[in-house]
């Protein structure tokens, strides 16, 4: 009866690791507008393929992926904004499976347990489990990817080769990050020569084989885009910025440092230390975990010096990795210790967890907002800009009234506002706050014309006009200037 009775609570305790995952990511998913990007998911998954396929090379940022497998998605389940980000909480979801399946046969049910729980409730993974991008399907695919790859080079069985081919090709299409994971396949393959030379050959035939259609997508993006990414934003890193994404791993970057901040994130590297260097018998996995983890980051920030590619969100694949490796050291502390610094950092993640409902840092752009307000107060004669092309596409999303949406820049051309504004009284122009941090989940600074304005043409044009009003919903401004008033 006591056996029956430890097989339930022990049969127990995933479900319900699953059902706090689910419910995290759930709690709100449909309250937040869609951001800039997130409207970008909606637009390539609505327009007909001969057009959507065009805009994907737009700036070339992302492999196409995601945006068709959206498509089919939201021709059954609609387009609201929680049904657009559905597919991400599946993704998250499973992605808390399957870091349970790989703790288990890789680290032991302890670590397992702790690893499947601190990233359920973790606020950064919460984060883009809510968000309709491709971020919770690159994690799902990157611990997948490992999980086959260390299963094909126990067992040598087709099945799992062939797995790997697939899971990596997928991989390969969804993020371009994920080209990181043949990298640390490699070099773990280097460092277990003497174990593994013998799958070397074979990992090399089914890398070529994977690698196949991420291929035909390069070749087809160089031929007719050039090979441009739109990443221009980005900042070059400096050191401080590893420990700011342990920071975003461990508790979802705010820019508010303080003890707490300091404590927790100390916590978390001195666990990953234990976790990576403490000798048992899981070596080989702690050592791809270790790579996983360590890879991309410093590869990235040194790459970065010279174009910076530096930012949290692309690291998410490596974030399994990060909480596996940290739960072996916490299954290596005392049992008083561990369940001190266990409830620590779940407090820590349950107040993040609720932070993103509720704190104004981490609210998404607020297009709804900005949209509704100018439906609201516009009214006939007026005329309606947004400041970028881009800037349309989440504003049309929800603004439904009459005026025309027109725009200042397209492909880099600035036209006259004058020319814009002849023939009309008043100028509603939608301007979107300067973003240039690679941490911030959400970027709400407050606006400033000369800080987000770079163009002096537009600049000088709006400042010497008598503007009636400035509202900055978070991370959106709405600016109406009275065009009869100099």
């Amino acid at each position: 009866m006591r056996r029956e009775r430890g097989a339930a609570v022990v049969g127990a305790v995933p479900c319900g690791v699953l059902l706090l995952a689910a419910l995290a990511r759930l709690w709100g998913l449909g309250s937040p507008s869609l951001w800039l990007d997130e409207a970008f998911s909606h637009v390539l998954a609505r327009l007909p393929l001969d057009i959507a396929w065009p805009a994907m090379t737009v700036d070339a940022v992302h492999p196409p992926l995601y945006y068709l497998l959206l498509r089919p998605w939201l021709a059954l389940a609609g387009e609201s904004e929680f049904a657009l980000r559905l597919p991400s909480v599946l993704a998250g979801v499973l992605t808390v499976a399957l870091t349970l399946r790989v703790g288990r046969a890789w680290l032991g049910r302890l670590a397992a347990t702790w690893a499947a729980l601190l990233l359920a409730i973790n606020p950064f993974h919460v984060w883009y489990s809510q968000e309709a991008r491709m971020y919770a399907w690159l994690g799902l695919l990157a611990l997948a990817v490992l999980w086959f790859f260390g299963r094909a080079l126990q067992s040598q069985r087709r099945a799992d080769w062939m797995a790997l081919i697939v899971l990596s090709a997928l991989a390969y299409l969804v993020h371009y990050f994920a080209l990181f994971l043949p990298l640390v396949e490699f070099v773990f393959l280097l460092v277990t020569f003497r174990r593994h030379h013998q799958s070397l050959l074979r990992w090399t035939a089914v890398q070529a084989i994977s690698v196949l259609p991420f291929a035909a997508w390069v070749i087809w993006l160089f031929s007719v885009a050039g090979g441009t990414f739109g990443i221009g934003w980005i900042p070059t890193p400096r050191l401080d910025d590893l420990l700011k994404t342990l920071w975003s791993f461990g508790m979802a970057y705010d820019g508010q440092a303080n003890w707490l901040v300091i404590v927790v994130v100390l916590m978390w590297c001195a666990l990953l230390l234990l976790g990576a260097w403490r000798s048992n018998g899981s070596g080989e996995a702690r050592l791809l975990l270790a790579l996983a983890l360590a890879l991309p980051l410093l590869i990235t920030f040194l790459l970065s010096m010279r174009r910076p590619t530096y930012v949290d969100r692309f690291f998410i694949g490596s974030l399994p990795a990060f909480l596996l490796l940290a739960s072996v050291g916490l299954t290596r502390l005392l049992r008083p210790v561990r369940w001190a610094v266990a409830l620590i950092l779940i407090g820590v993640s349950l107040w993040g967890i609720a932070r993103l409902q509720t704190d104004a840092l981490f609210v998404k752009e607020a297009w709804r907002d900005a949209a509704a307000y100018v439906q609201a107060n516009e009214r006939a004669g007026d005329v309606l800009a947004v400041r970028y092309l881009q800037y349309a596409v989440p504003f049309r999303y929800y603004y439904h009234g009459p005026l025309d949406v027109e725009t200042v820049t397209v492909n880099q051309q600035t036209a006259p506002l004058e020319q814009l504004a002849a023939g009309h009284e008043r100028l509603w122009l939608i301007v979107r706050s300067s973003h240039t941090d690679p941490h911030h989940l959400a970027w709400n600074k407050p606006f400033d014309l000369a800080d987000s304005e770079t163009d002096l043409q537009v600049r000088n044009w709006i400042e010497a006009r008598t503007r009636d009003m400035v509202r900055t919903p978070n991370g959106v401004v709405v600016i109406r200037i009275d065009l009869k008033t100099k």
